[in-house]
């Protein structure tokens, strides 16, 4: 039996709280850019991953970005169709697609992910001890340094 219970001491319902409040957040950023939250995801995790010159494969994005894999084709879809993201065949893997940026899409990523690091580095500013939070966040999430999972 519970005999008594605070909702403002239950880490669940913050985390909860502060993950709406940081994606509406980061919505009222994208939204002037013409991106959602999710294909920012995967616009700049496209960028991200593809920074050595090597195209990703749809699936790493999705992995590396949390996201469901048919979640990531629509979302993919509707970047192709802006001409952000072109998609080809793997000529290792004729069932895996690699994912592209064209030249805008790649402007676009790096602007976005400026505009969001200012966001999120001012949101999280009342957490202080900046390192300290990154740490923590990550061990809570199970993500290395790179944004890859930690395998713990």
């Amino acid at each position: 039996m519970i005999e008594q219970h605070s909702a403002g001491e239950s880490a669940g319902f913050l985390l909860w709280h502060a993950n709406l409040r940081w994606q509406r957040t980061m919505a009222e950023v994208l939204a002037p850019l013409g991106l959602t939250h999710v294909q920012f995801v995967v616009l700049t995790t496209v960028w991200w991953l593809g920074r050595d010159g090597r195209p990703p494969r749809q699936r790493d994005v999705a992995e590396h970005g949390g996201l469901d894999p048919a979640m990531t084709s629509q979302v993919t879809n509707a970047l192709v169709g802006k001409r952000w993201i072109v998609r080809s065949q793997d000529p290792a893997d004729a069932r895996a697609s690699l994912l592209h940026l064209t030249d805008q899409g790649r402007d676009l990523a790096e602007e976005a992910v400026v505009a969001l690091d200012q966001a999120d580095r001012s949101f999280f500013e009342v957490a202080g001890d900046r390192p300290q939070l990154i740490k923590l966040l990550r061990k809570i999430a199970d993500r290395d340094e790179r944004g890859g999972r930690s395998h713990n």
